[in-house]
Formats: C-alpha cells, structure tokens, sequence
C-alpha cells in the first residue's frame, strides 16, 4: 500500500530553517513544493475544467485587455488595477470550463480590488 502523503503546506516550515548550503534539506524542500504542486494539479482539474481550453481563453481576455488598455493610454504598462482586472478575466474564463463556485466569489474580490486600486476622480 502507498504512503499517503500529507499536504504540503509552506508555513509549516519556518522560514529560517531554509539553509540553501545544505543540499538534503533543499532537496526535502523541493519535493515538499513539487508534490504539493502534482496534488492540486490533480485534484483542481475537475473543478477548473480543461486546462487547455481555459488557459487559451485567459490568454485571448488578457490579449485583447492589454492591446486595448495600451491604446486608450498610448504607452504599455501593467498597472496594480490592470493585474485585479486581469484576474476578474481569469475567474471568467475558469467558469466558462470549470465547475467551482468559488470563481464568482473570487471574481467579485478581484473586482472590489480593482475598484479599490482605481478610484474615481473627483
């Protein structure tokens, strides 16, 4: 039978106990980061949808924002609200594929952010 793996979860670690010299912890470090990273890619594929359908979707949003946004302020510069913007697009896009409720609870965080770092003028 396998080992069942535990989550791995970054603040379980202390910060000051990363030693980059010691060549075993790095490695214990790195599978720690690699073995969380292969969980949720397994577990968040049902709940996001086709990656490849999703991504290229997020990818035509952000195109289509940033060629606009670069036109109505004649230079190209991402800005702090461009970033929020951007990712209302990508919980756009992740429901337009996937199955979680919790991109329209993200995406109305990301949009009060963007209101937030992009206040009206007086």
């Amino acid at each position: 039978m396998a080992k069942k793996r535990k989550k791995f979860n970054p603040l379980d670690t202390p910060f000051k106990e990363f030693n980059i010299a010691e060549e075993t912890h790095q490695g214990d470090v790195a599978e720690k980061v690699l073995t969380g990273a292969l969980d949720q890619v397994k577990s968040k594929s049902k709940e996001h949808g086709d990656t490849t359908n999703s991504f290229q979707m997020m990818g035509e949003f952000w195109t289509t924002y940033v060629r606009h946004t670069s036109v109505a302020r004649a230079h190209l510069a991402i800005q702090a609200k461009d970033v929020a913007q951007m990712m209302v697009l990508l919980k756009i896009a992740r429901t337009a594929y996937g199955k979680s409720g919790d991109n329209h609870v993200d995406e109305a965080g990301y949009a009060a952010l963007a209101a937030l770092l992009d206040p009206p003028k007086e």
